[in-house]
């Protein structure tokens, strides 16, 4: 399967004044650092039309990088030129539902799946903010999506890369005795940083650079030494401190000798966190979809379903603490009820989610009982619910709401965000549904 995603560049409609980006067909200076330069494709046949596709991200069926193949580019500038020129004559309807038709009646029989923005007028021309299909002649499936917005992509491009800067050349040395480890991570100054933090940028200005604190600490003595790890982050959906954070523990899997249960030794504060797993009760339908009401789903879970349903997601806790923590919790969304279990290793103690948030009703944001709630638990509702929502449709290749990080473990993919210095890992349908 081919995932690709971009930004139509229309230069008729680039605004050529200073600091000044067109609503439609103009990147921004900052929207051009949301990937690198090579990850980066621009495409354009004078014989299409005058747009130009760039591609910001195009990844095959495992996930790797990939320029976009001949064909979809072929297919790609097709459409956007199609629009382009029909923007130009004023012929792109108000309602991006109506577009949707336009295109199904010209390129039916070539592509399906579309989908539409709303639509954005700039004087006499109007555009939709992006607008998705697939390819039907290409096999195994695929996604195109292409942003004529620059305030839209800005926003919701939800591709990211990160490169970790580690506070030491070898991540492994700060395995070693601790005098060695102080001296090693005092011998980086200002000026040796700039230079590694340019040397890591290369060619590709960043849109955030940020730095954390992780202790470093003695598994023989009680040392402890701060350590300073950095990022370099392409695109918005990178400055997320769940994928942040993620990002460090991955680069240091990939680069040590050692194991995860012994860099939890030595950095606690990155390896151990306060989390809690939640796993709702996808595959049981209480009443299935129609034609113009979406379906509901089974909030009545038998004891077995419950054991089941803790332990496939959380399959690193021991089970003693899952059967003693697990809980049961039902929820406004689509009447679903989900399972939960706070990880052995939480620092504050608490593992069970009727114990983290005591005051927690089952009633809709509507309702007047929900402000009896406290506000902090009121919030929280509100994150669960976000979850929730992105948990139903999330994939590997789908679409990431801006707040929301997306966190695989082993085989399984978890929607995630964390509030009050705790990680919540919302288990998504793709997962838990065959």
């Amino acid at each position: 399967m081919y995932n690709i995603k971009g930004f139509a560049v229309l230069n008729s409609l680039a605004d050529n004044t200073t600091n000044v980006i067109s609503p439609l067909g103009e990147l921004s200076a900052n929207a051009l650092t949301y990937s690198r330069e090579e990850t980066k494709g621009h495409y354009y046949d004078p014989n299409k039309g005058e747009a130009t596709f760039v591609s910001f991200d195009c990844r095959n069926e495992d996930n790797e990088l990939e320029p976009v193949p001949l064909d979809y580019q072929g297919n790609i500038l097709t459409l956007l030129n199609w629009l382009h020129d029909k923007a130009l004559l004023g012929q792109i309807p108000t309602s991006n539902n109506t577009l949707v038709q336009n295109l199904t009646n010209e390129f039916g029989t070539v592509i399906e799946n579309i989908q539409a923005g709303p639509i954005i007028t700039s004087g006499s021309i109007r555009l939709p903010s992006w607008v998705s299909w697939s390819i039907s002649a290409e096999p195994d499936g695929n996604r195109v999506k292409v942003w004529f917005s620059n305030t839209a992509f800005v926003t919701q491009y939800d591709q990211t890369t990160i490169l970790v800067i580690p506070p030491v050349v070898e991540v492994d040395s700060l395995m070693g005795p601790s005098p060695d480890v102080q001296a090693l991570v005092q011998s980086r100054d200002l000026a040796e940083f700039t230079e590694v933090v340019e040397a890591t940028r290369g060619n590709s200005p960043y849109t955030y650079l940020k730095s954390f604190i992780y202790d470093r600490v003695s598994p023989i003595a009680p040392v402890i030494i701060p350590t300073n790890w950095t990022v370099l982050i392409y695109g918005i959906a990178g400055n997320n401190l769940d994928v942040i954070r993620q990002s460090f523990i991955d680069y240091i899997l990939a680069n040590t000798e050692f194991t995860r249960e012994e860099w939890k030794l030595v950095l606690p504060s990155l390896f151990v966190s306060t989390e809690f797993i939640i796993t709702p009760i996808w595959g049981k339908i209480a009443i299935s979809n129609l034609t113009e009401a979406a379906g509901l789903f089974s909030p009545t879970l038998s004891l077995a379903e419950i054991q089941q349903h803790v332990q496939l997601t959380a399959p690193e806790y021991p089970q003693p603490h899952v059967l003693l923590n697990a809980r049961v919790t039902g929820t406004p969304y689509k009447s679903i009820s989900f399972t939960s279990v706070g990880s052995p290793e939480n620092i504050d103690g608490i593992t069970a989610l009727d114990v983290k948030w005591a005051d927690y009703i089952n009633v809709p944001t509507s309702s007047p009982d929900f402000n009896r709630m406290d506000p902090d638990t009121q919030e929280w509702v509100q994150i669960i619910q976000t979850l929730l929502q992105a948990a139903e449709t999330l994939t590997p290749f789908s679409d990431v709401p801006v707040g929301v990080g997306r966190v695989t473990r082993g085989d399984l993919l978890f929607a995630s965000a964390s509030y009050q210095g705790t990680q919540y890992l919302v288990a998504t349908k793709y997962s838990v549904v065959p």
